[in-house]
């Protein structure tokens, strides 16, 4: 079959239409295999490791007395030594634990501790990608009104820590 109406009057050929679907559905089918996926903002899918749910079975949260089951938990070094912890009922990734602007989703409880460095209840040191263990025991009232209660141990993952943000107002 021949291109375009060449060879007769009223007369379509779907060749360069099947051509380029072909070329369409091969590119897509190929995604990602030049370079990594992306998602619909144009951003690289989280690593498997940080992406994967991190349940906290050994460890208890309550607010006002409910229990919050947690999904992931984040510790990373702090800029002025120790570790900061993140722990979510959540499934996070380590860049969105580790977010200075992330907002908590509705509903979602966030704990987040620092850990002083040396500290006994640590085992580990938030090497992103290493395990690190956490036993608290913590309670906080906000507004005197929402009261956390946090028990037992934490079993996070390292991240690396966040970008640390500079102020260039002058």
């Amino acid at each position: 079959m021949s291109a375009g109406c060449a060879g007769g009057a009223g007369r379509l050929t779907f060749a360069p239409l099947l051509a380029l679907l072909t070329a369409l559905l091969l590119a897509v089918g190929c995604k990602g295999q030049a370079g990594p996926a992306r998602d619909d903002r144009g951003a690289e899918p989280p690593h498997a490791a940080e992406a994967a749910p991190r349940a906290q079975s050994a460890l208890a949260v309550t607010l006002n007395g409910l229990a919050a089951p947690m999904a992931s938990a984040f510790a990373w070094r702090a800029p002025g030594g120790g570790l900061d912890v993140l722990v979510s009922s959540a499934p996070l990734t380590c860049g969105e634990a580790t977010a200075p602007d992330r907002a908590a989703a509705i509903d979602e409880v966030v704990y987040r501790t620092h850990v002083p460095a040396g500290d006994a209840r640590v085992a580990g040191d938030g090497a992103p990608g290493a395990a690190t263990r956490v036993t608290v025991h913590d309670q906080q009232t906000v507004d005197g009104s929402v009261h956390l209660a946090v028990d037992g141990t934490i079993d996070a993952l390292g991240c690396p820590p966040p970008a640390i943000v500079t102020n260039l107002h002058r």
